[in-house]
Parts: C-alpha cells; sequence; structure tokens
C-alpha cells in the first residue's frame, strides 16, 4: 500500500518523504529540502497527529516566519476508524480531508494534484507519515 502511495504522491509532482513514528516525523521536517520547499504537503496518520500535532504546529510556524506556504494535511486512519477518529487541531495548516483504509488512490492524486497546482511554487515536497 505504501508503494502505491508513493506513486500517487509522486505522479502528482510531489517528492515523498516517509517516516513511521513522531521522531522519524521530526527529522523528516527539518530537512534542508523540506525546509526550502515553497509547497508543503503532508499525507499523516490520525493517530501519529494526536502524538506529534507539536511538530505541525511548529512547523506552520517555522514557514510562515519563512515567507512560506502553510503546510497542506491529508489525515489518514484505518478502515472502519473514520467515524471514531477525534478531531485533531491542525491550527496553522491548511485541512485537505481524511482518508480511510482502503486508500482511494485517485483521490489522494487528486488532491496532491490540486495542491501542487494551487498558486504558490513550482518545487513541492510531501511528506508521507505513517
Amino acid at each position: 500500500m505504501r508503494e502505491l502511495m508513493r506513486r500517487a504522491i509522486e505522479g502528482a509532482g510531489f517528492l515523498v518523504l516517509e517516516s513511521a513514528n513522531a521522531q522519524q516525523l521530526e527529522v523528516a521536517l527539518r530537512t534542508r529540502l523540506f525546509a526550502a520547499a515553497p509547497r508543503a504537503l503532508l499525507v499523516v496518520s490520525a493517530t501519529l497527529v494526536v502524538t506529534a500535532g507539536h511538530l505541525l504546529s511548529s512547523l506552520c510556524r517555522q514557514r510562515a516566519a519563512g515567507n512560506l506556504s502553510l503546510p497542506h494535511v491529508v489525515l489518514t486512519c484505518e478502515f472502519g476508524a473514520l467515524a471514531e477518529t477525534p478531531s485533531t487541531d491542525l491550527a496553522g495548516c491548511i485541512p485537505e480531508g481524511m482518508l480511510e483504509k482502503p486508500f482511494d488512490f485517485a483521490l489522494l492524486q487528486g488532491i496532491a494534484h490540486r495542491c501542487g497546482t494551487s498558486p504558490a511554487g513550482v518545487q513541492r515536497l510531501e511528506v508521507n507519515a505513517r
């Protein structure tokens, strides 16, 4: 499934960085490539956001201070968990929706394409946090 997600996002013109936990997400968000990208789309597990929401808030402040566009965020959840997924505070981010496993890759690619073509830059980067 990760490979299909990667292909869908890369097909929309994004570079994909992956992380399996909050520590890896923090490292990915600090990379030079990510810090310089004028566009950011994060596909993040809703459960990871519960424990790593502070990373998104920090990222939003950092991007705003650097005059970069706010990151777009797509949340993911397990099959059957959509109704029970707690709402998360994505303050400073642009929420793009929630996807439930198994993912509709065409929908994911459409969201990525929309985020990548909205006016604000050519270089784009995506972080895929599971």
